[in-house]
C-alpha cells in the first residue's frame, strides 16, 4: 500500500494550503465578517450529506475506485478557481465573499463523495486487525508533509504580504495546491481496485440500507456521542486561526509553524494510539483523548498579544490527544459497520456528525458576532467574544463524554488497562531512544571533583 501513502502525501499538500489559516486569511482578506467565518467553517461539514449520494452510486454500481478518483479530482483541482477571485471583475466586499462560499459548498460536496467511496475501498484493501497500524504509519507521513507544508506556505504567505502582494501570494499556493491534487488524482488510479459489489435493487433497497445505521442499537450509541461530541467542539470552529491572526497578532508563519507543531506531535500521537487502539479497542482510547482534548479550549484563556507562549504547549498537547480521536472517528465506524452496508454506515455518521458541526459553526458565528466589541475583565485579565466560545467549547466537550458510557465494543478493555499500555508503550520509546542516543540519555557517573 506504498500507493496509498503517496497518494495521501501530495493529497496533504492541497489540503495543507487550501485549509486552515490559508483559508481563514483568505477569507479575511476578501472581507469575510464573523457570520461568514462561521459558516466558511461549517461547509464541510453540512456537506456530508453527499456521502449519501455516494453510498447511493456505489450500492447501484460497486464502482468505489471510479467515484473516489473522480470527486478528489473535481473537488480539489476546481481550487484553481478560488485563487483567481480577487482578480476577476466582481464588485468588492460580499459579491467575492458570496462566490467563495458557493466555491466551496461545490468543492466540498465533491470531496465529501470521494471520502465516503475511499473510505469503503481502503477498508476493503486493509485488514481490521492491521488498520490501526497501517493508518498509524500513514498519518505520520502525511503529517510530517503537513508540517513542511503549512510552515512553507506561512513563509512564502508572509513574504508576499510584505510586499504588498498577497493576492498574488494566495493564488501562487492555490496553484502549488492544484499541481499536488493532480499528482494525488494520478496515483490514486494507480491503487489496486477490490472487486465491485454486487448492485443493488434501486428503491426498497436504499430505503432500507439508509434506515439500517439508525435500527443498529450500538452504531445509534455512537452517532449520539460522536454528535453530540461535534457540536461542542466546533462552537468556536472558525475561530481559532482568527484569533491567532487578528488577537494574538501572530504572522502566517507563526500559525503555520503552530499547525506544524500540532502535525508532528500528532506523527507521534497517530502511532502510539494506533498500536494501542489495535490491544486496546477505541472506546477507551477515545475516553482518554475526549478527556484531555476537553481541556484544550481552556488553555487558550491564558493567552495574551504580549504573551503566546501557551500557544506552543497547546500545538504539543493538541497534537498527541486529537491524534487517538481523529484515529478512532475513523476507524470505529468502519469496526462497527457491516461489509455489505458500510458506505451507509459511513454516511450516516458523516452526516449527523457534520449536521451538529454545521449548527454550531453557525451558531458560534452568530455568537461571536453578538459579543463582539465587548470586554470582560476578571482578575485583571481581559476577556473578549472568542473567549466565551473557548468556554462554551469546553463544556460541551465534558459534558459529550457522560454519553460514552453505554456504548459497547466487545474487544474494548478497560481504561486502566489501556494507561498501562500507554506507560509500556512510552517506557520502550524512551527505552529506542537512550539506543540511539546512549551518551546523553545514559545516567553520568558522579566523579570524585565533582
Amino acid at each position: 500500500m506504498r500507493i496509498s501513502i503517496m497518494e495521501g502525501a501530495f493529497a496533504t499538500v492541497h489540503i495543507g494550503l487550501t485549509g486552515g489559516a490559508f483559508l481563514t486569511g483568505y477569507a479575511l482578506m476578501l472581507g469575510a465578517g464573523d457570520i461568514s467565518l462561521g459558516v466558511l467553517a461549517a461547509i464541510p461539514f453540512a456537506a456530508q450529506v453527499f456521502q449519501l449520494a455516494s453510498a447511493y452510486v456505489t450500492g447501484r454500481t460497486g464502482r468505489l475506485k471510479t467515484l473516489a478518483i473522480s470527486g478528489a479530482a473535481l473537488g480539489r483541482l476546481s481550487w484553481v478557481f478560488a485563487g483567481l477571485l480577487p482578480f476577476l471583475p466582481f464588485a468588492p466586499g460580499p459579491v467575492r465573499i458570496y462566490a467563495l462560499l458557493l466555491f466551496f459548498i461545490i468543492s466540498s460536496a465533491f470531496l465529501m463523495m470521494t471520502y465516503n467511496a475511499w473510505a469503503v475501498w481502503m477498508s476493503d484493501l486493509i485488514p481490521e486487525r492491521l488498520r490501526g497500524r497501517y493508518f498509524g504509519i500513514r498519518n505520520v507521513i502525511v503529517i510530517t508533509v503537513n508540517l513542511v507544508v503549512t510552515v512553507g506556505g506561512g513563509r512564502t504567505l508572509d513574504a508576499f504580504k510584505a510586499r504588498g502582494v498577497q493576492a498574488e501570494g494566495f493564488a501562487f499556493i492555490f496553484g502549488v495546491a492544484v499541481a499536488a491534487a493532480a499528482v494525488a488524482a494520478i496515483l490514486l488510479g494507480r491503487q489496486p481496485a477490490m472487486a465491485s459489489s454486487p448492485p443493488t435493487p434501486p428503491a426498497e433497497a436504499f430505503r432500507r440500507r439508509v434506515a439500517e445505521p439508525f435500527r443498529d442499537a450500538n452504531f445509534r450509541r455512537v452517532l449520539r456521542f460522536f454528535a453530540a461530541w461535534s457540536f461542542g467542539w466546533a462552537i468556536p470552529l472558525a475561530f481559532w486561526n482568527v484569533y491567532m491572526l487578528t488577537y494574538l497578532k501572530m504572522s502566517y508563519f507563526q500559525v503555520a509553524l503552530f499547525g506544524g507543531i500540532t502535525s508532528l506531535t500528532g506523527a507521534v500521537g497517530h502511532r502510539l494510539w494506533g498500536a494501542i487502539g489495535d490491544r486496546a479497542g477505541n472506546k477507551p482510547v477515545l475516553a482518554i483523548c475526549a478527556a484531555a482534548v476537553g481541556f484544550l479550549p481552556l488553555f487558550w484563556l491564558t493567552t495574551r498579544p504580549e504573551f503566546i507562549y501557551p500557544v506552543w504547549v497547546i500545538a504539543v498537547w493538541a497534537g498527541i490527544s486529537w491524534a487517538g480521536l481523529n484515529l478512532v472517528a475513523f476507524t470505529m465506524p468502519l469496526a462497527l459497520s457491516p461489509r455489505l452496508s458500510r458506505t451507509y454506515y459511513i454516511a450516516a455518521f458523516g452526516i449527523v456528525t457534520g449536521g451538529a458541526t454545521f449548527i454550531a459553526s453557525t451558531l458560534g458565528g452568530v455568537i461571536a458576532r453578538a459579543a463582539s466589541g465587548y470586554e470582560w475583565v476578571i482578575g485583571g485579565a481581559v476577556f473578549i467574544n472568542y473567549h466565551l466560545l473557548f468556554i462554551l467549547s469546553s463544556a460541551g466537550r465534558f459534558a459529550s463524554i457522560l454519553l460514552l458510557k453505554p456504548l459497547r465494543e466487545p474487544r474494548a478493555v478497560g481504561i486502566p488497562t489501556t494507561l498501562s499500555y500507554v506507560g509500556a508503550a512510552l517506557h520502550h520509546r524512551l527505552a529506542a531512544a537512550r539506543q540511539v542516543f546512549p551518551e546523553w540519555a545514559r545516567p553520568r557517573k558522579k566523579r570524585d571533583d565533582d
